[in-house]
């Protein structure tokens, strides 16, 4: 989980405009927060038809925390625990504010990826037992905890994380790929006509920083 500053404002970066020409592609325009308080933007969801919610949480504990908080922190690690909250403390409250009505058993599996112990080839788990934190003041507590001692990874497994949300039918064509830039080549080539436009940009948005 990478924090936002903005849980309803999404914002589209590229070099430049001519970036998404070169791609036959169309910049996205700013959508508007159209929710006045917590209870509205529940309400939509419930209307969106979303009944429950079986979360699991991924922290990104890379190097790439330190250097984003340099220019959005105070110059400080996105996760450097001091007076005021860290953006991944704000973004895990603002979740779990939104979507607790909808977890039934508030049991919610909690994992820290990308430190220097598991580097790029596995996850750890919040509890050494890998049980479930209990409710999202409970994933605060254990995030504190654990951010106080690790030491982030220059090596990212933000790759492995993709395949693992892929579908096997689209993972099988990306799986020998070895940088964010050939997935999206080859994901380019899969998705690229008229119809799946909005896809192939949705696609380029999460590579393209990455590349």
């Amino acid at each position: 989980m990478k924090p936002h500053k903005h849980l309803h404002q999404t914002h589209y970066h590229s070099e430049s405009s001519k970036d998404y020409k070169s791609h036959g592609m169309q910049q996205a325009n700013f959508i508007p927060d159209n929710f006045n308080s917590l209870d509205q933007v529940i309400s939509a969801l419930r209307e969106s038809g979303l009944e429950s919610s079986n979360l699991i949480l991924g922290i990104d504990f890379t190097k790439s925390n330190e250097w984003t908080g340099k220019h959005s922190f105070n110059r400080r690690s996105l996760h450097a625990i001091g007076d005021r909250p860290t953006p991944y403390e704000q973004a895990i409250s603002i979740i779990g504010h939104t979507l607790s009505p909808f977890d039934e058993d508030n049991l919610i599996p909690c994992y820290g990826f990308g430190d220097a112990s598991t580097r790029d080839h596995s996850v750890f788990s919040f509890y050494p037992d890998n049980h479930p934190c209990c409710g999202f003041e409970e994933v605060l507590s254990r995030y504190r905890k654990i951010v106080s001692h690790l030491n982030l990874s220059d090596n990212c497994s933000v790759m492995a994380w993709l395949l693992n949300s892929m579908e096997e039918s689209v993972t099988t064509n990306v799986m020998f790929v070895e940088t964010a830039k050939e997935m999206w080549d080859a994901l380019r080539g899969m998705y690229s006509n008229d119809k799946n436009i909005s896809r192939v940009f949705e696609l380029y948005e999460k590579l393209f920083s990455l590349r």
